[in-house]
């Protein structure tokens, strides 16, 4: 997993979706439709993100936070595999904390502390093209 490939602009390719439960990113420069708001989000390599956020009187501005890698191990019928949990801490607009346990297939995973405001997201797929995103849903 390269973290340069993390650390760029990445604008959220809702035509590639197929459902809610992946969310598809593409860097600054992909030819996407026209939409009156594509969620971006900046990656910096001192941990430091932005995401685009949508005003009550619809002006487009950044607000930053943070973010952490974590890499753990889950168990699957073919054998362990590695696992990626991107957290998001800030003003993300999905934030959700919570406990993952080994029974979620996460290896036990912690989304930080209920009073946060940190949003954790398996990450799927990275390459330099494509950021794919599953929102962890916590109880």
């Amino acid at each position: 997993m390269s973290i340069e490939a993390l650390c760029q602009h990445w604008l959220r390719s809702h035509e590639e979706e197929r459902d809610d439960s992946i969310q598809i990113y593409r860097p600054t420069g992909t030819s996407l439709p026209a939409r009156c708001f594509r969620m971006a989000y900046r990656f910096h390599s001192d941990g430091r993100w932005e995401w685009l956020k949508l005003a009550p009187d619809c002006r487009h501005y950044f607000t930053a936070g943070a973010w952490r890698l974590e890499t753990g191990a889950s168990l699957t019928p073919e054998g362990t595999r590695q696992t990626h949990m991107l957290y998001l801490r800030g003003s993300s607009p999905t934030a959700r904390t919570s406990r993952l346990g080994s029974a979620d297939g996460l290896g036990g995973f912690t989304g930080g502390d209920p009073d946060s405001s940190e949003a954790a997201y398996l990450l799927v797929r990275l390459t330099p093209n494509q950021l794919c995103l599953r929102p962890v849903i916590f109880d």
